[in-house]
Formats: structure tokens, C-alpha cells, sequence
């Protein structure tokens, strides 16, 4: 998530960019086959074969996306169809929220990254996650904008534009994905590629820390892309995950958000590690309530005093609001 600015490349070969322009050409196509223009838009990409409808944490972090963002699209992107049709009372409320069920290889088909496609696909340890990896940058490549993960509440407004379409630091990171993909190392294509990349990148670009820089790294602005302290979306620190459901730390955690326009509340760490309890009072829940007004109301509530975890399943609560149909806001 950075500013719009110059496009210009660090350190890229003469091969690697006649091969950019190469894939680049059949962009177009792909734009209008997906049937996205903007480089604002906001998305969100499953990437789980096995999830077959949307949960309602999910359903919570599309509407805090589109609540505090109002001009912009907010897409869903799956590969199969997903259960969308319960949540009637969210989409009929939020018009700039779309699902989108596309082909994940009109993306990575020809693409610098085509050649360890197949290991994502190969019985490794972290498949659903290498997958993800992979597409987040395929996405912002083709169209710009602006990623989060599913698990990420937004609490305000995005403070900023989004990549422009062919970003070369997007295309310089899908490069060193390429040349340097480790399928059984968590962390190593995701978050830590997105650092090594920004090593080399910014100060090929004048890229200058702030006096608030941590680690000699965060709020660095270079060239066009400004990376931000952690505290803007992710002032709780994947440790510290349980506190989230611990009423003791409200005001720890209050405080902690206050400046951050998104929250990232680690359902993966949940899922592995935790065995919590969603209830009313907690700091987490209170988020939800604030940050997703009608799927908490409608769909979170229901799911009171029941484990929280990355399976949960949709309620079964389903209301209708007349005649109205979300039919057309699942593009097939």
C-alpha cells in the first residue's frame, strides 16, 4: 500500500525487462476478462480450495474495507464459487463490494513467477500460503491497488492511493520470488521477500528513513513508495494474538489501534494455537462491532460463546430485505 508516483526500475536486467514488456503486452486482455480498471481498488483473494462459503470474519473485514472506503472497489477473488447469498443485509447496504470468481492462470500463466507455479501445487507444507504468496503480487501487478489479507480489519481510511499497475517494484519482487522461491520456509515469499526487495530498492531510489524508523527500515520514503511504521496495521504483534480475546487488555489494545487504519488479528496463529472463545466483551469483538456494523449485528452475533477459529462456519441466520437479490454481485 503505497503513494502513486514515477515508474522507474532498480537494477533490472536487460533480459528481465524485455521479458516485463513480453507479459506485460497480454495485460489488457486480462483486464477486461477480470473486468477491473482501477488502481484504487481494494482486494481480497481465497486461495483455500477446501472453503466453500464465506465465514462471517471474513464477510466483517470486506465490509470494514467498504465502509471506510466508499470510493472504492472492494473485490473478493476466488477460483471456485463461494457462498455469498446469506449476507444480503451487507451487500445490499454496500454497493463498491464485489465477488469475482476467475482463473487463477490467466494471471500466472507466461508470468516471471510460471515456472514455481507448480510447486505451490506439489503436497508442501504451506500450499494455501505459497499460493497466496504468489497471487497477492500477480494481483497488484496486473491491476494496482491496494492487498489485504482476509483477516485484516480495516479501521480507517486507507491513507493512501495504492500501487499503479506494473509497478516495477512489484515486478522486481516477483522476479526475485522466481529466482529464489523456498515453498517450505514460512514467511520467506511473503512479508520477508516484500523487505529483501525494499532493501535493494529504496535506496536505489533516494529512499531516506525517518526519524521514527525502526530497525533502520520502516517509514521509508523512495522514489514513488513510502513503507510505513508497523503501528498503521500492525500495532498488535502476532505474539500477542490471545490478547485479543482477553478482556484485561481493552485498553492495551485500544490504545495500541488508536493510529492504525487497519488491524491484523493473526486468525492463522488462532487456528494453530488458540482455542478461544468469541465472546461480547473482548477486545476483538468490540473491534468487529465498531469496524462491521451489520455483519456483526446480523452474522458475528449469533456466533457468541462459540470457538473462533479459521473454520468457523457461517450461521445459519438468514433475513430477507424484500425483493431484493445479490445475484449480480457475483460475477461469474
Amino acid at each position: 500500500m503505497v503513494f502513486h508516483g514515477q515508474l522507474r526500475s532498480s537494477g533490472l536486467s536487460l533480459a528481465d525487462v524485455m521479458r516485463g514488456v513480453s507479459y506485460t503486452l497480454g495485460t489488457s486482455k486480462v483486464r477486461k476478462l477480470w473486468n477491473i480498471s482501477t488502481s484504487t481498488s481494494m482486494f481480497f483473494v481465497e486461495t483455500n480450495p477446501k472453503v466453500l462459503s464465506l465465514p462471517p470474519r471474513v464477510m466483517c473485514a470486506l465490509e470494514s474495507a467498504a465502509l471506510h472506503n466508499p470510493d472504492r472497489q472492494v473485490y473478493h477473488i476466488a477460483q471456485k464459487d463461494i457462498g455469498v447469498h446469506e449476507y444480503e443485509l451487507v451487500l445490499h447496504q454496500y454497493s463498491n463490494i464485489q465477488f469475482l470468481k476467475r482463473n487463477f492462470n490467466d494471471l500466472i500463466l507466461r508470468s516471471p513467477v510460471e515456472s514455481i507455479y507448480s510447486q505451490t501445487l506439489s503436497g508442501t507444507s504451506f500450499e494455501v500460503k505459497n499460493l497466496s504468496d504468489i497471487l497477492r503480487l500477480m494481483v497488484l501487478f496486473f491491476f494496482g491497488g491496494v492487498y489485504m489479507d482476509t483477516d485484516v480489519i480495516s479501521l480507517n481510511r486507507v491513507p493512501m492511493g495504492g500501487f499503479k499497475s506494473h509497478h516495477p517494484f512489484i515486478y522486481e519482487a516477483l522476479l526475485n520470488m522466481a529466482k529464489d522461491f523456498r515453498p517450505e520456509h514460512w514467511a520467506y515469499n511473503g512479508p520477508n521477500l516484500v523487505t529483501r526487495v525494499a532493501k535493494i530498492y529504496c535506496p536505489a531510489h533516494g529512499g531516506t528513513a525517518s526519524e521514527n524508523s525502526v530497525d533502520g527500515m520502516w517509514s521509508w520514503k523512495c522514489g514513488d513508495i513510502q513503507i510505513l511504521n508497523s503501528t498503521n496495521a500492525y500495532a498488535i504483534d502476532y505474539r500477542d494474538f490471545r490478547n485479543l480475546f482477553n478482556t484485561s487488555h481493552s485498553t492495551e489494545i485500544e490504545a495500541a489501534i488508536s493510529n492504525s487504519f487497519a488491524m491484523h488479528y493473526w486468525n492463522k496463529m488462532i487456528s494453530w494455537h488458540g482455542r478461544v472463545t468469541l465472546r461480547e466483551d473482548q477486545p476483538l469483538y468490540k473491534i468487529f462491532r465498531q469496524n462491521c456494523p451489520v455483519t456483526e449485528e446480523f452474522y458475528l452475533r449469533p456466533l457468541l460463546n462459540q470457538r473462533f477459529h479459521i473454520r468457523d462456519k457461517s450461521t445459519k441466520m438468514r433475513r430477507t430485505i424484500g425483493t431484493h437479490s445479490v445475484q449480480q454481485r457475483v460475477v461469474n
